[in-house]
Parts: structure tokens; C-alpha cells; sequence
């Protein structure tokens, strides 16, 4: 354990920019050398137990200073198009970027591949204030006025369920679009965060109707559908439905995760750690991410958060042996690598990042660096 702790904190040592306007952590170490603004959210607990509760503050603060014309905070910041960074790392990997942090201001990018918002960004950013406050007690980093236009970007249709556009959410390779689970549990989560610092951004009542329609439309045999007209299990979703207190309290959380470890989303070849299951209809996959050979981007590869927060949540459900199995793999697989990296595949019996012609597995990668360092916490 202390073995992993030290490589996730030398892995966000690595990723710690001197910019300009500051020290902030980029997302990864070559095509993802960008603030990327939910990577960062979701690595925020495990930052601040890093010890980098300062840049975790003034980062926060830099990115709230950014909201483009239809209220979406950014989906990154860089000295460069962000897509500039990732096709020059892909096509020339052995050419240092020509753009220095220390020279350049940086800029905010608000719209992806597809010409669309980060979904998902204003409701990791202020669940992230929230735990900052929480775990340093200190005061809440956004004015009520501010959370609320935040969330003002979220409208719910006439079911009571909130809809979002295609490539939007953090599997921005699959064209998930419409009514997604994970969504709805994010906004409950933020909206029950919100709760103790005075804040109540929404009626009860619509809250009420929230929890209903979830419960009725994605919640069956102790398991979450990720949409209604699938039968698709997602990770993320259970992971955070089982994280929370707050998120539905009439489920049983020990029902779920028995259910959970029964699952092929969980009895995958070495640990959990992959997305989804079933595997996405190769059709919705964006082109781009097939053209440089990862197909399975978001649903066929082991992403190292996700096994991490796994190992967190068996730990959180009591299961210490299933949590140790779990580290102890991935442990074992990350012996010889120098840093923590974004996605794995299995190789001779160990999880190995992914390597193909154009694209190498983003090392050292924060967001599993910062998610094994809230585990281990």
C-alpha cells in the first residue's frame, strides 16, 4: 500500500505545472498535458490528502473565472488548442511541444471534437468546492449565487429527468446522449453537498420527483441500468450510488454491491476497472478514437480511476478482501512502471498500459495518481 502511495504521489509531483498565473496540475504527461477541468474535479480529494490543498484552491479559482455564453464552465485550459497538443504528442511524440506555460497565458477551450460543452463540468466543479471545504474546514469557495447559476445550465424535461447531448460526459468517445444515470446521481450528490452550507439550489419537491423517476426507470434487480432503453451497466454510476449517503437512502447499499461483485462489469479477467458492460454498439464510436486503434476507449480498456475507486468502495462496504485482491493486482502490475497511468489492458496476466501506433497511455495521469491516493487515505 505504501508502495502505491508513494508511486501516485510521484506521478502528481510530475504533472505539476508552473504556469503564469500560477502552479496547477495538467490532467497528464504528453497529450493530455492540459488543465482538463473534470479530470482535475475528480481528483480533487485525493489532492488535497496528497498535501496540495493550496493548488487544489487557486486552481478551482482559476477555472470559476472562465463560464462561456451559455453559463458551462470549461472543458480545459491551456497555452494551445488543447486538440492542438494531443495530434502534435500522437504524430510527433519525440518533438517537444513549442509552447511553454511560462511564456503563455493560459486559455480556456469550452467546446470538445464535437462541438460540444462539458456536460458534466459545472456539477464536478461545485461537488469539488464542496469537499474542499469539507476536508480542510474551510469556508466554501462559491457564493450561493454562484452555485446556483452553475446549475441553472441543467434543465429537466417533462419526466422530471435531466437530458444531455451527445459526446458530452466524461466518456466523450461514445455517443451518449439523452437521459444518462450518472448525470442524475451527480446532481442529487451536489445538490445534497450544497445542503449543509445553507444552500438549497432547487424545491424539494423536484428532488422528490428526481429520486422517483430514477428509481423507476433505471433501478431493477439491485442493479442500475446507465440508460433507460439499455440494459448497459455503468461503473462510475454504482460506484457513486455506493460512495454516498445521500445519493437514494431507500436502496440497500449492501444489496447493490452483492448484486455489483456478481456482475460481469465486476468479474472482468484480472479486477473491475472497465467502464461498461455490455460494450458499446461500435457505431456510436466517435471515428477519431478508432482511427488511432482504441476502439474500447471507454468501454474495453481498465481505467486505472476506476480500479482505484473499486478498491475504495469494497473497503467502504467492509469487503477488505476484495479490496486487497484488488490492490494487490494492481500493485503487482505497476511494479516496474515509473508512474500511475490513465488506461490498462491485460498482457500476460498483469494490467499494462496501452500502447498503440498513436496513442500511448497518458503517464504519469492525475486522475488515477489523485483516486488511489483518496483510496489509500
Amino acid at each position: 500500500m505504501e508502495a502505491l502511495r508513494q508511486k501516485a504521489l510521484a506521478s502528481l509531483q510530475k504533472n505539476l505545472l508552473l504556469t503564469q498565473q500560477g502552479r496547477f496540475f495538467a490532467a497528464g504527461g504528453h497529450q493530455f498535458r492540459t488543465l482538463w477541468v473534470r479530470d482535475f474535479c475528480y481528483s480533487v480529494p485525493g489532492l488535497i490528502h496528497g498535501g496540495y490543498a493550496d493548488v487544489v484552491a487557486n486552481q478551482l479559482h482559476l477555472i470559476k473565472s472562465h463560464v462561456d455564453s451559455n453559463g458551462f464552465l470549461p472543458r480545459g485550459l491551456d497555452v494551445t488548442n488543447p486538440k492542438t497538443r494531443v495530434v502534435w504528442n500522437s504524430f510527433l511524440p519525440t518533438f517537444a511541444f513549442p509552447k511553454s506555460y511560462t511564456k503563455n497565458k493560459l486559455k480556456p477551450e469550452f467546446l470538445g471534437e464535437h462541438q460540444t460543452s462539458a456536460f458534466d463540468s459545472n456539477l464536478l466543479f461545485i461537488k469539488a468546492c464542496c469537499q474542499l471545504a469539507a476536508l480542510t474546514q474551510q469556508p466554501l469557495p462559491i457564493t450561493p449565487k454562484v452555485a446556483a447559476e452553475l446549475l441553472k445550465v441543467y434543465h429537466f424535461n417533462s419526466e422530471g429527468l435531466i437530458e444531455q447531448p451527445a459526446y458530452s460526459d466524461w466518456q466523450d468517445s461514445v455517443r451518449r446522449e439523452g437521459v444518462l444515470l450518472l448525470t442524475q446521481l451527480l446532481y442529487l450528490e451536489v445538490c445534497a453537498l450544497l445542503r449543509p452550507f445553507g444552500i438549497s439550489p432547487i424545491p424539494a419537491t423536484t428532488l422528490e420527483k428526481l429520486e422517483t423517476q430514477i428509481t423507476a426507470k433505471f433501478y431493477s434487480n439491485d442493479l442500475f441500468r446507465e440508460q433507460v432503453d439499455s440494459e448497459r451497466l455503468s461503473l462510475d454510476s454504482h460506484l457513486l450510488f455506493l460512495s454516498s449517503e445521500n445519493i437514494l437512502p431507500h436502496i440497500s447499499k449492501k444489496n447493490v454491491f452483492a448484486a455489483l461483485k456478481k456482475a460481469k462489469l465486476w468479474q472482468m479477467d484480472l479486477c473491475p476497472g472497465v467502464p461498461v458492460h455490455p460494450f458499446y454498439n461500435p457505431k456510436n464510436i466517435s471515428w477519431t478514437t478508432k482511427m488511432v486503434g482504441l476502439r474500447h476507449y471507454h468501454d474495453g480498456f481498465y481505467w486505472g480511476w476506476l480500479i482505484a475507486d473499486c478498491h475504495r468502495i469494497a473497503k467502504l462496504m467492509g469487503d477488505t478482501e476484495e479490496a486487497e485482491r484488488i490492490a494487490n493486482k494492481f500493485a503487482e502490475s505497476i511494479y516496474s512502471d515509473a508512474f500511475m497511468a490513465e488506461i490498462y489492458e491485460v498482457n500476460r496476466g498483469l494490467l499494462r498500459p496501452v500502447s498503440r501506433r498513436f496513442y500511448q497511455s497518458e503517464s504519469p495521469f492525475t486522475w488515477t495518481s489523485a483516486k488511489w491516493l483518496e483510496a489509500l487515505a
